[in-house]
């Protein structure tokens, strides 16, 4: 097990207790401002129809405010307070719940800083993972088994893994890099710039769903000029297709999908 030996600010018994935590305060009028439908891959759907879970938006002034995401029985799944909720920076106590009820995580952050405590519980309110933070440093990391026994430490969330380099993403932009060819008509019209390129690694660590971010803004581009661009963009595609497998992501232990925004440069050397 790997633990930072400093003392924990709570007893386990207290800890687990927390398991029964009570739901956040409501903002003002507790009235959402947006209501969204998304699907089990993160798309947005017109309606309730196909969703996973249902998003709402509330605002206490312009910047700050709740996000709160609803299972499909319409249960609270999770309750998110925002310093800035356009630019995702979370700020406050954090609640995630099990369907039933229960008190799934909790997680202390100051704009977007894990401070404070994280813990985590099974569904029968067991005190999973324990990890406390002091001035943006881990300070306490500690995880339990079902029977409430010290287990082996292991990351919450880990990123996907490239096989080459530091397997990070400047190692994958690297891999693209190398798989792509300067399209001879974009040389030819000596086009430089760069294309973002959006894909998931999924749990088995392949790649799908790659698509270009943005796509051509053809107000800008005619003719063989545009032609030349598409060509650049599908040349991405391609050096996308060809990366090896990666190490997938997980997520308290288990393999997930992650979903990867690359940049893809073209320079004329």
């Amino acid at each position: 097990m790997t633990k930072l030996l400093l003392p924990a600010l709570l007893s386990l018994g207290s800890l687990s207790a927390l398991g029964q935590a009570p739901k956040q305060d409501a903002t003002r009028d507790d009235v959402p401002a947006e209501t969204t439908y998304v699907d089990a891959k993160g798309k947005k759907l017109p309606s309730a129809e196909g969703a996973d879970h249902r998003v709402e938006t509330f605002y206490i002034d312009s910047l700050r405010g709740v996000v709160r995401v609803y299972y499909p029985s319409g249960k609270l799944r999770s309750d998110t307070p925002y310093l800035n909720i356009r630019r995702h920076i979370q700020h406050g106590r954090s609640l995630a719940y099990y369907e039933s009820g229960q008190l799934h995580s909790q997680r202390e952050m100051v704009a977007n800083k894990p401070a404070g405590d994280f813990l985590l519980y099974y569904p029968d309110g067991k005190l999973r993972r324990r990890e406390h933070y002091e001035a943006g440093q881990r300070t306490v990391a500690e995880c339990f088994g079902p029977d409430g026994q010290p287990v082996a430490f292991y990351e919450y969330e880990q990123m996907p893994k490239y096989p080459t380099g530091d397997g990070d993403l400047k190692a994958v932009v690297l891999a693209i890099q190398q798989n792509i060819k300067y399209p001879a008509e974009a040389l030819r019209h000596h086009l430089t710039g760069t294309i973002k390129v959006r894909f998931v690694v999924d749990a088995s660590g392949s790649v799908r769903e790659a698509h270009v971010v943005g796509g051509v803004d053809e107000t800008k581009f005619n003719g063989s000029t545009l032609e030349a661009v598409r060509q650049m963009e599908a040349e991405v595609l391609q050096g996308v297709q060809k990366l090896a497998r990666f190490q997938p992501g997980q997520h308290d232990g288990q393999p997930v999908a992650v979903t990867f925004t690359a940049p893809i440069s073209f320079k004329i050397q």
